[in-house]
Protein backbone atom coordinates (compact mmCIF):
# COMPACT_ATOMS: atom_id res chain seq x y z
CA UNK A 1 0.00 0.00 0.00
CA UNK A 2 1.28 3.47 -0.91
CA UNK A 3 1.33 6.07 1.90
CA UNK A 4 0.59 9.60 0.74
CA UNK A 5 3.62 11.92 0.77
CA UNK A 6 1.85 14.50 2.92
CA UNK A 7 1.18 11.89 5.63
CA UNK A 8 4.79 10.60 5.62
CA UNK A 9 6.14 14.13 5.99
CA UNK A 10 3.81 14.74 8.96
CA UNK A 11 5.17 11.65 10.75
CA UNK A 12 8.75 12.87 10.18
CA UNK A 13 8.00 16.28 11.73
CA UNK A 14 6.40 14.62 14.77
CA UNK A 15 9.42 12.40 15.44
CA UNK A 16 11.86 15.30 15.00
CA UNK A 17 10.02 17.49 17.53
CA UNK A 18 9.97 14.62 20.05
CA UNK A 19 13.76 14.11 19.80
CA UNK A 20 14.39 17.85 20.20
CA UNK A 21 12.37 17.82 23.42
CA UNK A 22 14.38 14.92 24.86
CA UNK A 23 17.75 16.63 24.31
CA UNK A 24 16.61 20.00 25.58
CA UNK A 25 18.33 21.06 28.95
CA UNK A 26 14.93 21.82 30.34
CA UNK A 27 13.94 18.15 29.91
CA UNK A 28 16.20 17.07 32.88
CA UNK A 29 16.01 18.70 36.31
CA UNK A 30 19.45 19.96 37.73
CA UNK A 31 20.78 19.00 41.21
CA UNK A 32 22.56 22.32 41.80
CA UNK A 33 24.40 25.20 40.29
CA UNK A 34 26.81 24.46 37.49
CA UNK A 35 29.01 27.40 38.46
CA UNK A 36 32.45 26.12 39.83
CA UNK A 37 32.89 26.92 43.56
CA UNK A 38 36.58 27.89 43.14
CA UNK A 39 39.97 26.84 41.81
CA UNK A 40 40.69 23.03 41.75
CA UNK A 41 42.52 21.67 44.86
CA UNK A 42 46.01 20.05 44.49
CA UNK A 43 45.84 16.36 43.63
CA UNK A 44 49.61 15.40 43.89
CA UNK A 45 51.34 14.29 47.13
CA UNK A 46 53.90 16.54 48.74
CA UNK A 47 57.56 15.47 48.89
CA UNK A 48 57.18 14.72 52.61
CA UNK A 49 54.27 12.43 51.81
CA UNK A 50 56.21 10.60 49.09
CA UNK A 51 59.40 10.25 51.19
CA UNK A 52 58.54 10.77 54.87
CA UNK A 53 62.20 10.40 55.91
CA UNK A 54 65.18 12.66 56.32
CA UNK A 55 67.93 12.63 53.71
CA UNK A 56 71.56 12.07 54.69
CA UNK A 57 73.33 13.73 51.76
CA UNK A 58 75.97 11.88 49.78
CA UNK A 59 79.42 13.41 49.58
CA UNK A 60 82.28 14.05 51.99
CA UNK A 61 80.63 15.78 54.97
CA UNK A 62 79.98 14.04 58.29
CA UNK A 63 76.37 13.91 59.49
CA UNK A 64 74.92 14.05 63.00
CA UNK A 65 71.45 12.75 63.95
CA UNK A 66 70.05 14.65 66.91
CA UNK A 67 66.36 13.76 66.83
CA UNK A 68 64.38 10.56 66.48
CA UNK A 69 63.03 9.53 63.13
CA UNK A 70 63.80 7.70 59.91
CA UNK A 71 66.86 8.66 57.85
CA UNK A 72 68.17 7.47 54.49
CA UNK A 73 71.44 7.82 52.65
CA UNK A 74 71.22 9.49 49.25
CA UNK A 75 74.52 8.20 47.84
CA UNK A 76 78.01 7.08 48.81
CA UNK A 77 79.54 8.90 51.77
CA UNK A 78 83.37 9.25 51.87
CA UNK A 79 84.83 10.62 55.09
CA UNK A 80 88.45 11.70 55.65
CA UNK A 81 88.22 12.45 59.39
CA UNK A 82 85.80 11.95 62.28
CA UNK A 83 82.81 9.63 62.41
CA UNK A 84 80.82 9.49 59.20
CA UNK A 85 77.41 9.35 60.91
CA UNK A 86 76.92 10.10 64.61
CA UNK A 87 73.68 9.17 66.40
CA UNK A 88 72.74 11.22 69.47
CA UNK A 89 69.05 10.27 69.69
CA UNK A 90 66.82 7.33 70.56
CA UNK A 91 64.35 5.70 68.16
CA UNK A 92 66.33 6.17 64.97
CA UNK A 93 66.31 4.12 61.75
CA UNK A 94 69.09 4.55 59.17
CA UNK A 95 68.61 3.03 55.72
CA UNK A 96 71.83 3.06 53.71
CA UNK A 97 69.83 2.09 50.61
CA UNK A 98 72.61 -0.09 49.23
CA UNK A 99 75.19 2.71 49.27
CA UNK A 100 78.64 2.67 50.87
CA UNK A 101 80.01 4.59 53.84
CA UNK A 102 83.73 4.77 53.16
CA UNK A 103 86.55 5.85 55.42
CA UNK A 104 89.41 7.58 53.68
CA UNK A 105 90.84 8.32 57.12
CA UNK A 106 87.67 8.67 59.20
CA UNK A 107 87.26 7.17 62.68
CA UNK A 108 84.06 5.07 62.69
CA UNK A 109 81.47 4.54 60.01
CA UNK A 110 78.46 4.92 62.31
CA UNK A 111 79.02 5.93 65.93
CA UNK A 112 76.29 5.80 68.58
CA UNK A 113 76.91 8.06 71.54
CA UNK A 114 76.59 6.15 74.81
CA UNK A 115 73.12 5.78 76.26
CA UNK A 116 70.94 5.84 73.15
CA UNK A 117 68.54 2.98 72.43
CA UNK A 118 66.29 1.52 69.76
CA UNK A 119 68.49 2.29 66.75
CA UNK A 120 68.26 0.28 63.52
CA UNK A 121 70.88 0.36 60.76
CA UNK A 122 70.32 -1.52 57.52
CA UNK A 123 71.10 -2.16 53.86
CA UNK A 124 74.60 -1.05 52.96
CA UNK A 125 78.39 -1.35 53.23
CA UNK A 126 80.71 0.31 55.74
CA UNK A 127 84.43 -0.02 55.06
CA UNK A 128 87.97 1.21 55.52
CA UNK A 129 87.57 3.18 58.75
CA UNK A 130 90.41 3.56 61.23
CA UNK A 131 88.15 2.41 64.10
CA UNK A 132 84.96 0.31 63.99
CA UNK A 133 82.53 -0.03 61.13
CA UNK A 134 79.57 0.37 63.51
CA UNK A 135 80.24 1.25 67.15
CA UNK A 136 77.15 0.71 69.28
CA UNK A 137 79.01 0.13 72.53
CA UNK A 138 77.27 1.49 75.62
CA UNK A 139 73.85 1.48 73.96
CA UNK A 140 70.90 -0.90 74.13
CA UNK A 141 68.54 -2.48 71.61
CA UNK A 142 70.64 -1.68 68.56
CA UNK A 143 69.68 -3.70 65.49
CA UNK A 144 71.91 -4.09 62.42
CA UNK A 145 70.47 -5.77 59.32
CA UNK A 146 71.98 -6.60 55.93
CA UNK A 147 75.15 -4.61 56.48
CA UNK A 148 78.66 -5.50 55.26
CA UNK A 149 81.49 -4.23 57.46
CA UNK A 150 84.77 -4.63 55.61
CA UNK A 151 88.44 -3.73 56.16
CA UNK A 152 87.93 -1.55 59.20
CA UNK A 153 90.89 -1.24 61.57
CA UNK A 154 88.71 -1.95 64.61
CA UNK A 155 85.75 -4.30 64.86
CA UNK A 156 83.26 -4.68 62.06
CA UNK A 157 79.97 -4.40 64.01
CA UNK A 158 79.61 -3.70 67.74
CA UNK A 159 76.26 -3.86 69.54
CA UNK A 160 75.58 -3.89 73.26
CA UNK A 161 72.84 -5.07 75.62
CA UNK A 162 69.84 -6.67 73.81
CA UNK A 163 71.41 -5.97 70.44
CA UNK A 164 70.73 -7.90 67.23
CA UNK A 165 72.84 -8.49 64.13
CA UNK A 166 70.90 -10.15 61.31
CA UNK A 167 72.04 -11.17 57.80
CA UNK A 168 75.33 -9.29 58.06
CA UNK A 169 78.93 -9.88 57.00
CA UNK A 170 82.09 -8.78 58.81
CA UNK A 171 85.23 -9.42 56.81
CA UNK A 172 88.92 -8.53 57.06
CA UNK A 173 88.55 -6.21 60.04
CA UNK A 174 91.42 -5.59 62.44
CA UNK A 175 89.58 -6.71 65.57
CA UNK A 176 86.57 -8.95 66.33
CA UNK A 177 84.19 -9.24 63.39
CA UNK A 178 80.89 -9.03 65.33
CA UNK A 179 80.70 -8.04 69.02
CA UNK A 180 77.73 -8.20 71.40
CA UNK A 181 77.04 -8.26 75.12
CA UNK A 182 74.24 -9.83 77.18
CA UNK A 183 71.03 -11.07 75.53
CA UNK A 184 72.24 -10.47 72.00
CA UNK A 185 70.85 -12.22 68.93
CA UNK A 186 73.21 -12.98 66.04
CA UNK A 187 71.52 -14.67 63.09
CA UNK A 188 72.61 -15.71 59.59
CA UNK A 189 75.86 -13.77 59.67
CA UNK A 190 79.32 -14.37 58.25
CA UNK A 191 82.50 -13.30 60.00
CA UNK A 192 85.52 -14.12 57.89
CA UNK A 193 89.22 -13.32 57.86
CA UNK A 194 89.36 -10.80 60.70
CA UNK A 195 93.06 -10.41 61.26
CA UNK A 196 94.17 -8.68 64.49
CA UNK A 197 95.45 -10.48 67.58
CA UNK A 198 92.54 -12.37 69.21
CA UNK A 199 90.25 -11.23 66.41
CA UNK A 200 87.42 -13.68 66.94
CA UNK A 201 84.74 -14.06 64.32
CA UNK A 202 81.85 -13.52 66.75
CA UNK A 203 82.24 -12.66 70.44
CA UNK A 204 79.26 -12.13 72.76
CA UNK A 205 78.60 -12.13 76.50
CA UNK A 206 75.92 -14.01 78.44
CA UNK A 207 72.51 -15.37 77.42
CA UNK A 208 73.17 -14.80 73.72
CA UNK A 209 71.53 -16.62 70.82
CA UNK A 210 73.66 -17.36 67.78
CA UNK A 211 72.15 -19.28 64.87
CA UNK A 212 72.98 -20.02 61.25
CA UNK A 213 76.34 -18.22 61.39
CA UNK A 214 79.69 -18.91 59.72
CA UNK A 215 83.01 -17.91 61.30
CA UNK A 216 86.15 -18.90 59.44
CA UNK A 217 89.76 -17.90 58.90
CA UNK A 218 89.79 -15.53 61.85
CA UNK A 219 93.00 -14.80 63.77
CA UNK A 220 91.26 -15.62 67.08
CA UNK A 221 88.52 -18.18 67.65
CA UNK A 222 85.48 -18.59 65.46
CA UNK A 223 82.68 -18.03 68.02
CA UNK A 224 83.11 -17.08 71.69
CA UNK A 225 80.24 -16.74 74.20
CA UNK A 226 79.70 -16.21 77.89
CA UNK A 227 77.35 -18.28 80.04
CA UNK A 228 73.78 -19.46 79.34
CA UNK A 229 74.07 -18.97 75.59
CA UNK A 230 72.67 -21.06 72.73
CA UNK A 231 74.37 -21.83 69.42
CA UNK A 232 72.60 -23.67 66.63
CA UNK A 233 73.47 -24.54 63.03
CA UNK A 234 76.78 -22.67 63.16
CA UNK A 235 80.06 -23.38 61.36
CA UNK A 236 83.48 -22.42 62.75
CA UNK A 237 86.39 -23.54 60.58
CA UNK A 238 90.05 -22.66 60.04
CA UNK A 239 90.24 -20.20 62.91
CA UNK A 240 93.63 -19.77 64.58
CA UNK A 241 92.96 -20.26 68.29
CA UNK A 242 89.87 -22.48 68.24
CA UNK A 243 86.46 -23.08 66.72
CA UNK A 244 83.72 -22.57 69.32
CA UNK A 245 84.36 -21.55 72.93
CA UNK A 246 81.47 -21.24 75.39
CA UNK A 247 80.94 -20.59 79.08
CA UNK A 248 78.93 -22.46 81.67
CA UNK A 249 75.37 -23.72 81.01
CA UNK A 250 75.44 -23.24 77.25
CA UNK A 251 73.82 -25.34 74.52
CA UNK A 252 75.35 -26.15 71.13
CA UNK A 253 73.18 -27.83 68.50
CA UNK A 254 73.84 -29.02 64.94
CA UNK A 255 77.12 -27.14 64.63
CA UNK A 256 80.52 -27.80 63.07
CA UNK A 257 83.99 -26.84 64.29
CA UNK A 258 86.62 -28.28 61.95
CA UNK A 259 90.27 -27.60 61.10
CA UNK A 260 90.80 -24.89 63.67
CA UNK A 261 94.41 -24.14 64.47
CA UNK A 262 95.53 -25.34 61.06
CA UNK A 263 96.39 -21.80 59.97
CA UNK A 264 98.99 -21.08 62.64
CA UNK A 265 97.28 -22.15 65.86
CA UNK A 266 99.02 -23.79 68.81
CA UNK A 267 98.70 -27.47 69.59
CA UNK A 268 97.66 -26.87 73.19
CA UNK A 269 94.71 -24.56 72.71
CA UNK A 270 93.18 -24.76 69.27
CA UNK A 271 90.25 -27.01 70.16
CA UNK A 272 87.27 -27.55 67.92
CA UNK A 273 84.79 -26.90 70.74
CA UNK A 274 85.86 -25.75 74.20
CA UNK A 275 83.51 -25.33 77.14
CA UNK A 276 84.05 -24.15 80.69
CA UNK A 277 81.59 -25.82 83.04
CA UNK A 278 78.37 -27.68 82.36
CA UNK A 279 76.90 -27.45 78.89
CA UNK A 280 74.93 -29.50 76.35
CA UNK A 281 76.09 -30.44 72.87
CA UNK A 282 74.04 -32.43 70.37
CA UNK A 283 74.57 -33.39 66.71
CA UNK A 284 77.88 -31.56 66.39
CA UNK A 285 81.19 -32.16 64.62
CA UNK A 286 84.73 -31.27 65.65
CA UNK A 287 87.25 -32.70 63.19
CA UNK A 288 90.91 -32.07 62.31
CA UNK A 289 91.56 -29.41 64.93
CA UNK A 290 95.04 -28.69 66.31
CA UNK A 291 93.94 -29.55 69.84
CA UNK A 292 91.01 -31.58 71.17
CA UNK A 293 87.87 -32.08 69.14
CA UNK A 294 85.90 -31.26 72.31
CA UNK A 295 87.52 -29.94 75.47
CA UNK A 296 85.40 -29.56 78.60
CA UNK A 297 86.92 -27.93 81.68
CA UNK A 298 85.41 -27.11 85.06
CA UNK A 299 83.83 -29.15 87.82
CA UNK A 300 80.73 -31.25 88.26
CA UNK A 301 78.13 -31.66 86.83
CA UNK A 302 80.12 -31.52 83.60
CA UNK A 303 78.87 -31.68 80.03
CA UNK A 304 76.19 -33.66 78.23
CA UNK A 305 77.46 -34.73 74.82
CA UNK A 306 75.24 -36.68 72.44
CA UNK A 307 75.38 -37.99 68.88
CA UNK A 308 78.47 -36.01 67.92
CA UNK A 309 81.65 -36.81 65.98
CA UNK A 310 85.26 -35.85 66.77
CA UNK A 311 87.75 -37.27 64.31
CA UNK A 312 91.33 -36.56 63.28
CA UNK A 313 92.20 -34.05 66.00
CA UNK A 314 95.80 -33.55 67.10
CA UNK A 315 95.02 -34.28 70.76
CA UNK A 316 91.96 -36.10 72.16
CA UNK A 317 88.65 -36.61 70.42
CA UNK A 318 86.75 -35.75 73.62
CA UNK A 319 88.32 -34.54 76.86
CA UNK A 320 85.38 -34.62 79.28
CA UNK A 321 85.39 -32.94 82.68
CA UNK A 322 84.12 -34.32 85.99
CA UNK A 323 80.59 -35.71 85.83
CA UNK A 324 80.16 -35.51 82.05
CA UNK A 325 77.82 -37.81 80.12
CA UNK A 326 78.94 -38.84 76.64
CA UNK A 327 76.50 -40.91 74.57
CA UNK A 328 76.32 -42.13 70.96
CA UNK A 329 79.49 -40.29 69.92
CA UNK A 330 82.22 -41.25 67.45
CA UNK A 331 85.92 -40.52 68.06
CA UNK A 332 88.29 -41.83 65.39
CA UNK A 333 91.87 -41.17 64.31
CA UNK A 334 92.71 -38.67 67.05
CA UNK A 335 96.31 -38.07 68.14
CA UNK A 336 95.59 -38.74 71.82
CA UNK A 337 92.76 -40.64 73.47
CA UNK A 338 89.45 -41.21 71.74
CA UNK A 339 87.55 -40.24 74.91
CA UNK A 340 89.30 -39.07 78.06
CA UNK A 341 86.74 -39.23 80.89
CA UNK A 342 87.47 -37.53 84.21
CA UNK A 343 85.94 -38.55 87.55
CA UNK A 344 82.31 -39.61 87.59
CA UNK A 345 81.71 -39.67 83.83
CA UNK A 346 79.41 -41.99 81.91
CA UNK A 347 80.46 -43.07 78.41
CA UNK A 348 77.80 -45.12 76.64
CA UNK A 349 77.07 -46.38 73.11
CA UNK A 350 80.16 -44.68 71.70
CA UNK A 351 82.71 -45.71 69.09
CA UNK A 352 86.44 -45.09 69.60
CA UNK A 353 88.57 -46.42 66.74
CA UNK A 354 92.09 -45.93 65.38
CA UNK A 355 93.17 -43.38 67.98
CA UNK A 356 96.89 -42.94 68.70
CA UNK A 357 96.30 -43.44 72.44
CA UNK A 358 93.62 -45.49 74.16
CA UNK A 359 90.08 -45.76 72.89
CA UNK A 360 88.46 -44.76 76.21
CA UNK A 361 90.21 -43.71 79.42
CA UNK A 362 88.33 -43.76 82.75
CA UNK A 363 89.91 -41.72 85.54
CA UNK A 364 87.76 -42.97 88.40
CA UNK A 365 84.18 -43.73 89.45
CA UNK A 366 83.10 -43.82 85.80
CA UNK A 367 80.85 -46.08 83.77
CA UNK A 368 81.74 -47.36 80.31
CA UNK A 369 78.71 -49.17 78.88
CA UNK A 370 78.09 -50.76 75.47
CA UNK A 371 80.94 -49.06 73.64
CA UNK A 372 82.95 -50.29 70.63
CA UNK A 373 86.73 -49.76 70.72
CA UNK A 374 88.77 -50.99 67.77
CA UNK A 375 92.33 -50.70 66.49
CA UNK A 376 93.52 -48.10 68.98
CA UNK A 377 97.29 -47.88 69.42
CA UNK A 378 97.11 -48.55 73.18
CA UNK A 379 94.24 -50.23 75.05
CA UNK A 380 90.64 -50.35 73.94
CA UNK A 381 89.49 -49.27 77.44
CA UNK A 382 91.84 -48.17 80.23
CA UNK A 383 90.62 -47.68 83.83
CA UNK A 384 93.18 -45.96 86.03
CA UNK A 385 93.90 -43.49 88.84
CA UNK A 386 90.96 -43.22 91.28
CA UNK A 387 89.33 -46.61 90.68
CA UNK A 388 85.72 -47.57 91.32
CA UNK A 389 84.65 -47.69 87.66
CA UNK A 390 82.09 -50.02 86.08
CA UNK A 391 83.01 -51.47 82.68
CA UNK A 392 80.07 -53.31 81.18
CA UNK A 393 78.91 -54.67 77.84
CA UNK A 394 81.77 -53.25 75.76
CA UNK A 395 83.33 -54.78 72.66
CA UNK A 396 87.11 -54.28 72.26
CA UNK A 397 88.75 -55.64 69.13
CA UNK A 398 92.24 -55.59 67.56
CA UNK A 399 93.73 -52.91 69.78
CA UNK A 400 97.51 -52.74 69.70
CA UNK A 401 97.91 -53.35 73.43
CA UNK A 402 95.22 -54.65 75.78
CA UNK A 403 91.54 -54.95 75.04
CA UNK A 404 90.48 -53.92 78.57
CA UNK A 405 93.19 -52.78 80.98
CA UNK A 406 92.51 -51.97 84.64
CA UNK A 407 95.43 -50.53 86.63
CA UNK A 408 93.42 -49.33 89.64
CA UNK A 409 91.19 -51.04 92.20
CA UNK A 410 87.53 -51.48 93.16
CA UNK A 411 86.28 -51.69 89.58
CA UNK A 412 83.53 -53.97 88.29
CA UNK A 413 84.14 -55.61 84.89
CA UNK A 414 81.20 -57.61 83.51
CA UNK A 415 79.58 -58.75 80.23
CA UNK A 416 82.39 -57.51 77.95
CA UNK A 417 83.74 -59.17 74.83
CA UNK A 418 87.28 -58.94 73.45
CA UNK A 419 88.96 -60.29 70.37
CA UNK A 420 92.42 -60.34 68.80
CA UNK A 421 93.96 -57.58 70.88
CA UNK A 422 97.69 -57.70 70.23
CA UNK A 423 98.92 -57.91 73.84
CA UNK A 424 96.12 -59.57 75.82
CA UNK A 425 92.37 -59.29 75.81
CA UNK A 426 92.11 -58.55 79.56
CA UNK A 427 94.69 -57.11 81.96
CA UNK A 428 93.23 -56.52 85.45
CA UNK A 429 95.27 -55.87 88.59
CA UNK A 430 94.33 -57.30 91.99
CA UNK A 431 91.64 -55.67 94.05
CA UNK A 432 88.85 -55.66 91.44
CA UNK A 433 85.67 -57.67 90.83
CA UNK A 434 84.83 -59.23 87.48
CA UNK A 435 82.61 -61.88 85.99
CA UNK A 436 84.23 -65.04 84.69
CA UNK A 437 86.42 -64.52 81.62
CA UNK A 438 85.53 -67.26 79.16
CA UNK A 439 87.86 -68.14 76.32
CA UNK A 440 85.88 -69.17 73.26
CA UNK A 441 88.59 -68.37 70.72
CA UNK A 442 88.78 -72.01 69.66
CA UNK A 443 86.84 -73.06 66.59
CA UNK A 444 83.10 -73.09 67.06
CA UNK A 445 80.67 -75.89 66.58
CA UNK A 446 79.01 -77.04 63.40
CA UNK A 447 76.86 -74.68 61.37
CA UNK A 448 73.27 -74.10 62.32
CA UNK A 449 70.24 -74.30 60.05
CA UNK A 450 66.97 -74.39 61.92
CA UNK A 451 64.93 -72.85 64.70
CA UNK A 452 67.04 -73.89 67.68
CA UNK A 453 70.60 -74.78 68.68
CA UNK A 454 72.59 -75.60 71.77
CA UNK A 455 74.41 -72.92 73.77
CA UNK A 456 78.01 -72.73 72.50
CA UNK A 457 79.29 -69.96 74.80
CA UNK A 458 80.21 -72.66 77.37
CA UNK A 459 78.71 -70.63 80.22
CA UNK A 460 75.36 -69.42 81.41
CA UNK A 461 76.82 -66.92 83.85
CA UNK A 462 74.95 -63.59 83.37
CA UNK A 463 78.06 -61.45 84.04
CA UNK A 464 80.58 -63.42 82.03
CA UNK A 465 83.23 -61.70 79.95
CA UNK A 466 84.35 -63.33 76.72
CA UNK A 467 87.48 -63.66 74.66
CA UNK A 468 86.27 -64.70 71.24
Amino acid sequence: MNIPRVFSFSIFLFLLSTFAFLISPSAFPQGGSLTPPGAPAPTMKTLDQVQPRTLIPAGTAVYTISSEGSYYLGGNLSIASGNAITVNANNVTIDLQGFEVIGTGGSAGIFLNGGVSNVTIRNGTIRNFTSDGINGQGNSTVRVEKVRALNNAGSGIVVDLNGAVIDCAAEANGAVGIVGTDNCVIQHCQSIGNTGANSHGIAVANAAQISGCVARNNAGSGIVTGTDSTLSACVATNNTTGGISVGDSCTILNSTANQNGMNGGTTAGSHGIAAAGAFTITNCTGNKNTGDGLSVSGGSPGATVHNSTFNGNTLNGIDASIGSVVTACITNNNGGQGINAQLGCRVQDCTADLNAGNGIVLLGVCRAIDNDCRQNSAAGILAQTAGGSRIEGNNVVVNINQGIMVTTTNCLIIRNSARANFAVNYSIVAGNRYGPIVDITAGGTAAVSGSSAADTTTTTHPWANFSY
